[in-house]
């Protein structure tokens, strides 16, 4: 009977250890049983909910608020000298850093501003920019193992995100109509008039007039009695927009409001 006893001991024995040591094991409970594995271990537990834990290339295109690539700025992840990017000439830059929350440091020729940035791959937001004259479009991020994808961006434009048009400036930014300039020459079209209203979609609805266009640049008629003031208008650019190269442009959302017009 002793002996019997002495078995049964030993099997819970054994059995409680093998609990302790798979708690140990486990991510989450070894997290607060030793703080100091709860680092290496988050990329385990991130791993069994399919989450890879890595680094991923983040990108996106700083610009003025005026709509127009900011050429030649650093952009750099706080704290890090290494992992730093310069905006090429459609203002895009590429870097790489963690997903979660993090702080990018920007130097655009002496003038340093912060941005926060919210990283939850594929999907990059923007919480926060230190300096209202600038803005930040396109972002998204991709597997930092993966090749820079090359894009066709938008470059400078009138109308621009948060424009609002009044009277007297009307002419000087409207007179020849919508001005898009991109960062590679456009495809050639057999219909211009046909393709810009297929791929510049305005709500509410305007008429356009005639097309003129340049191997990068497009310029759209609009005449003035189309708008109506105190309007809010969204401008939307199509994936019909296309380089010689045959690469598409994201779409592209730009809102601007007519307060008034001139008499």
């Amino acid at each position: 009977m002793l002996k019997k006893m002495r078995w049964i001991s030993l099997f819970f024995g054994l059995m409680t250890l093998s609990s302790i040591n798979n708690c140990y094991f486990n991510p989450i409970v070894n997290g607060f049983l030793n703080p100091l594995e709860e680092e290496k271990n988050s990329g385990v537990f991130w791993g069994l909910l399919g989450i890879p834990s890595t680094e991923f290339n983040i990108t996106g295109q700083l610009k003025s608020n005026a709509g127009v690539a900011v050429v030649n700025a650093s952009i750099k992840i706080k704290g890090s000298e290494s992992l730093t990017s310069t905006t090429n000439d459609a203002g895009r830059f590429h870097i790489t850093g963690p997903s979660g929350s993090i702080q990018l440091e920007v130097n655009d020729n002496g003038t340093k501003f912060t941005l926060d940035l919210l990283v939850m791959p594929p999907m990059v937001s923007l919480v926060t920019i230190g300096n209202s004259s600038y803005t930040i479009t396109n972002l998204e991020s991709y597997p930092a193992t993966s090749e820079i994808p090359s894009y066709f961006d938008l470059v400078a434009s009138l109308p621009y995100e948060g424009l609002v048009i009044i009277d007297e400036d009307y002419m000087s930014i409207f007179g020849t109509g919508f001005y898009f300039k991109f960062s590679e020459d456009l495809e050639t079209v057999a219909d211009y008039d046909q393709w810009a209203a297929q791929n510049f979609i305005v709500s509410p609805t305007i008429s356009f007039g005639s097309v003129a266009n340049s191997t990068n640049a497009i310029i759209i008629g609009v005449a003035m009695n189309t708008f109506t003031i105190q309007t809010d208008y969204t401008l939307t650019l199509m994936p019909g927009i296309r380089s010689v190269s045959g690469k598409s442009i994201k779409s592209n959302t730009i809102r601007f409001r007519i307060e008034s017009l001139p008499l």
